[in-house]
């Protein structure tokens, strides 16, 4: 059940197929809390140069949103993997393309995955103490390796890891900011 349909108490087809909200909600917070958990657990901050192009941002972001999206294609659409596979691949090219242009940013990365790794970790243990039949109830558990890891499958626990590298340099990979260290007070 959807949350549209929750509240309305009447179905929308589109809120089940094409747009649920609770996946916005989460993905918008998800990326909220890994965009600074570098930042904040290191205490640093990012200093941008002081003249970048929107144009120049936007492009670069587009490229990466474009390398992506046309690897996720391919993957899942002509070689038919599974979708969870071909995003995390999809994403380990990305992090390399970004690697190769901004190699200053790997401790970002890392740690961002590592961060995003735990939180995520943390919240599925603990999700299972009152659920522990959830990853058999809604995941499709027969489409993937069945490797877990304390019961959680471990494609979840390295996508998390991927998108977590992805997200938490991508505002200084976009900008060209350098990530510097910031004064405790």
């Amino acid at each position: 059940m959807s949350f549209g349909t929750a509240i309305t108490g009447t179905h929308c087809i589109c809120s089940e197929k094409f747009f649920r909200f609770e996946d916005f909600f989460w993905g918008f917070a998800f990326a909220g809390v890994v965009s600074v958990a570098y930042e904040v657990v290191f205490f640093k901050c990012a200093q941008v140069a002081p003249r970048h192009n929107v144009w120049k941002v936007g492009g670069e972001l587009l490229k990466l949103l474009a390398l992506i999206v046309a690897h996720l294609i391919i993957l899942t659409n002509v070689l038919h993997l599974n979708s969870i596979y071909s995003i995390s691949i999809s994403l380990v090219v990305t992090l390399l393309y970004m690697y190769s242009k901004r190699a200053d940013l790997l401790r970002n990365m890392l740690w961002s995955g590592l961060l995003s790794f735990v939180f995520i970790f943390i919240f599925y243990f603990t999700w299972q103490y009152p659920y522990p039949e959830v990853f058999y109830r809604f995941w499709k558990m027969d489409a993937i390796s069945g490797v877990l890891f304390f019961g959680i499958p471990i494609e979840e626990l390295v996508w998390f890891f991927l998108a977590g590298a992805f997200i938490g340099p991508l505002y200084e990979f976009v900008t060209g900011a350098e990530t510097v260290s910031r004064k405790v007070t």
